[in-house]
């Protein structure tokens, strides 16, 4: 952990201010070394407040990811977390740590030159507005069991937003996050297997959520939406990684959580079956996450992937 990360985080708990001699004897430096650390941290955002005989205290929390923050508020303290400046994607990083021989970790960005959707989309990520995360989770387990994490991700956003900021938002089938009618969270799960034995060994699960409203490019403004939100990044990040990290495919009851976070069912919808565009009514989730539709003309499907659009919420696509 850095040590303005450690500076940080005693600053956070403490009552009152801590002097700059007494943070020094906490971690074994010197003064002038945690003066150098929260200049870094003035730097990244922190208003904190100094002054003679009384020493330093945190005024409020700014929204700059702090990698020992995050790690403090996990369940789990020795999953690795990374907080990187810019990278391509957080899913590449997470990829690339995976192929270097690290089993599992969280990287998180303050931006994303190279942000990925599904079906090779790029994702909206600008600098600041965003909380930018990818998790590289340890699953070793039949490919059968392991594809419940994408709708088990969306169930972790949603709860995670509605713990941390008391929003309510809801999932559009798979698992886009919306609030307000529009798109707030993009998740992308993919997979590292073992073609010998069709096991899933890991999981990587790339989640960019909207938080700080700013310009979307031109033709979403009625599609890409923001939480509006305070200085959350660091509190929901773990909140996600956390629940992330208790997926058990043998126990279904999200399931039932999903189902009620859908704005999807009852809807009237459509999608694209072998170059075809079909409409239909959405009436079920089942117990695996896919989505059960009656159609205009095809009878009764079942849709274990793909993507759907929603006609009968105005600004839902």
């Amino acid at each position: 952990m850095a040590l303005k990360d450690d500076v940080l985080l005693r600053l956070r708990g403490a009552d009152a201010p801590v002097s700059g001699q007494e943070l020094a004897r906490q971690l074994g430096v010197s003064r002038n070394a945690v003066w150098k650390a929260v200049e870094a941290l003035r730097q990244s955002g922190y208003e904190i407040d100094s002054a003679t005989n009384r020493g330093y205290s945190l005024l409020h929390d700014s929204d700059a990811l702090s990698a020992g923050v995050i790690s403090s508020l996990l369940e789990d303290r020795s999953l690795p977390v990374y907080v990187l400046e810019t990278v391509d994607s957080t899913s590449s990083e997470c990829r690339r740590r995976i192929a270097a021989g690290e089993g599992r970790c969280l990287v998180l960005a303050r931006q994303q030159s190279g942000g990925r959707g599904r079906n090779g989309k790029s994702f909206f990520s600008p600098p600041d507005a965003g909380l930018y995360m990818s998790a590289a989770l340890r699953l070793d387990m039949p490919h059968v069991d392991a594809v419940g994490i994408t709708t088990w991700a969306a169930v972790c956003v949603a709860g995670a937003i509605r713990d941390v900021t008391g929003l309510e938002s809801g999932v559009k089938w798979v698992n886009d996050v919306f609030y307000g009618g529009k798109k707030v969270c993009g998740i992308l799960t993919e997979a590292v297997s073992s073609f010998e034995d069709g096991q899933a060994l890991s999981a990587v699960v790339g989640i960019g959520v909207n938080l700080h409203p700013s310009a979307v490019p031109a033709g979403l403004e009625d599609i890409i939406g923001f939480l509006g939100c305070g200085a959350v990044k660091n509190e929901l990040a773990a909140e996600i990684t956390n629940r992330l990290l208790r997926y058990n495919p043998r126990d279904r009851s999200y399931i039932d959580e999903y189902r009620a976070l859908s704005v999807v069912l009852s809807r009237r919808i459509s999608y694209v079956s072998g170059g075809v565009t079909h409409y239909g009514t959405a009436v079920d989730i089942d117990e695996s996450g896919a989505l059960v539709v009656d159609t205009d003309g095809v009878g009764r499907v079942t849709l274990s992937s793909g993507e759907i659009s929603l006609t009968s919420i105005e600004g839902i696509k």
